[in-house]
């Protein structure tokens, strides 16, 4: 496992060579055995592959959504957030699963962060809502931009890890 958190990094430049329905449905099973605070597994994700509304998603937020320009497919990563109160928590462990899914698969992927973030006129989860029919009730966490790696990148090494920074029995400065 370490290998792999080791060799997974944000990929932003994707080649044109698309992103499978299976490979899709591959991830989404990843992120939804994710774990859950009290297993209530009320987080939910949008597969996108369809070019026109992978290009809308790349505007919802006034920056740091490049990677949509190229990215083959995206995954939209929701929860319900009147039904649990840790739903930021849930919604980025399953998103983390699909970092881990898309390096274990041989893709790339980048987190685009949604939440809290602003797009031209209204916050970018609204944007995001009305692109996608996301009703109410329903935080946006983040977007996945996803496809084939058009950059290779080094893997971090073991003897990079700080290690200083990793406490026993009560915080240190």
């Amino acid at each position: 496992m370490l290998d792999l958190f080791l060799s997974r990094r944000s990929t932003r430049r994707f080649t044109e060579e698309p992103v499978s329905e299976e490979t899709m449905e591959a991830l989404a099973r990843a992120a939804l055995s994710a774990p859950t605070s009290r297993d209530r597994r009320e987080t939910r994700l949008i597969s996108v592959r369809d070019r026109e509304t992978i290009a809308s998603l790349r505007h919802v937020k006034n920056f740091g959504a490049e990677p949509l320009d190229e990215a083959q497919a995206a995954m939209v990563v929701l929860a319900a957030t009147e039904r649990c109160d840790t739903w930021v928590e849930d919604a980025s462990i399953a998103a983390t699963y699909i970092l881990l899914e898309a390096e274990r698969l041989g893709l790339g992927a980048c987190w685009l962060q949604i939440r809290n973030r602003i797009g031209d006129e209204k916050p970018a989860e609204d944007n995001v809502r009305a692109l996608l029919g996301i009703p109410e009730g329903y935080g946006v966490l983040c977007v996945v931009a996803l496809g084939h790696k058009a950059e290779a990148k080094v893997p971090y090494k073991e003897a990079e890890i700080d290690m200083a920074r990793f406490y026993r029995e009560r915080f240190e400065q």
